[in-house]
């Protein structure tokens, strides 16, 4: 249903999708067959007697359907499709594409998305915000610099792509102020200099972006609702594991910038917010461990071993690379 009601209209153009809907142009096709080029797949048009909907819930049995890291190619388009549907992605659809992206290390679909947000469909929500640039600190934790400098570079370019007015998700607010996406981003570059650049500050990046965090600090959720309104209701739980997961990489990127910039004019602030950021946090942590039983949520360390897959794959990558120099 989804090729057929949604991928081939969509990439046909308007005269072809007349052939195939209009009934008095039927014979058309019924007289000479038309076959035609849709992303490099040879088509044949046959009569439409009624136009069937797709529902908005089909993007996510779509995404459901992807089980390996190549099944993902298929998103940009998927995204597209619906868009020229005229088929709007829920928000939590668009996290969930997000997270999915991620769970399979492709980093590289999410930076093909923000390039053409907008222009492709994709629309960011604040939480779909948040886990792009998650991705792209998950592989900051990979050990060659190379690709740690790609992730900051990446994260970079998210921010300015979330920075355009067309990503405005309220009056006069931006996805590129959200004190989570930057105190991410602050971890991000604090953690890369701290690997790469002997622990100090890089070019006064990481003092640019603590700059920036304290310019949003004041949009900080600190206290999530985390009252239950019925008996079973689990919400609170997941308002609190999301609290965690937002704030957990913005509270490293305060610790490693607080001992990067010791002694300068933003150290106070540094020290003063990050043991009231971890305070935070850990109240929110007791609430899991006290209300998180049998739950199976993505949690923080889901990123990481995500991040410690990829390092293997590229260590076994390189190695037969070099195993295949040597016997050529």
């Amino acid at each position: 249903m989804i090729r057929d009601e949604l991928f081939i209209p969509s990439h046909l153009s308007q005269r072809y999708n007349t052939l195939q809907r209009r009934k008095r142009n039927h014979y058309v096709l019924d007289e000479e067959p038309l076959t035609v080029d849709v992303s490099g797949v040879p088509v044949t048009l046959k009569p439409k007697m009624t136009q069937t909907p797709v529902p908005v819930k089909l993007f996510t049995r779509a995404l459901g359907l992807m089980q390996k890291p190549s099944d993902l190619d298929a998103i940009p388009g998927l995204v597209l499709g619906f868009a020229q549907a005229k088929r709007r992605i829920k928000e939590e659809q668009a996290e969930k594409l997000a997270r999915l992206c991620n769970a399979h290390g492709r980093t590289d679909i999410l930076m093909k998305l923000a390039h053409g947000a907008g222009d492709n469909g994709f629309l960011f929500t604040r939480p779909a915000a948040r886990e792009f640039i998650r991705g792209l600190r998950m592989v900051g934790m990979l050990p060659d610099k190379k690709t740690n400098l790609k992730a900051v570079k990446d994260a970079e370019a998210l921010i300015n792509y979330l920075g355009e007015p067309l990503m405005r998700v309220g009056r006069g607010e931006r996805l590129g102020r959200d004190p989570v996406v930057v105190g991410t981003m602050l971890s991000i570059v604090a953690g890369a200099a701290k690997k790469w650049n002997e622990g100090e500050d890089y070019n006064q990046k990481t003092r640019q972006w603590v700059h920036k965090l304290q310019a949003c600090w004041k949009d900080v959720e600190w206290q999530p609702n985390l009252g239950a309104k019925k008996t079973g209701d689990r919400s609170p739980v997941h308002r609190a594991k999301n609290a965690v997961l937002d704030y957990l990489p913005v509270l490293e990127g305060l610790i490693t910038a607080r001992d990067m910039l010791r002694g300068t004019d933003q150290s106070a602030w540094l020290e003063s917010q990050s043991a009231k950021l971890n305070d935070t946090v850990a109240e929110w942590k007791k609430f899991l461990d006290e209300n998180f039983v049998g739950e199976q949520l993505w949690n923080v360390s889901a990123y990481k071993k995500v991040a410690e897959k990829l390092a293997q794959e590229k260590e076994w990558e390189g190695k037969n690379r070099a195993e295949n120099e040597v016997g050529g």
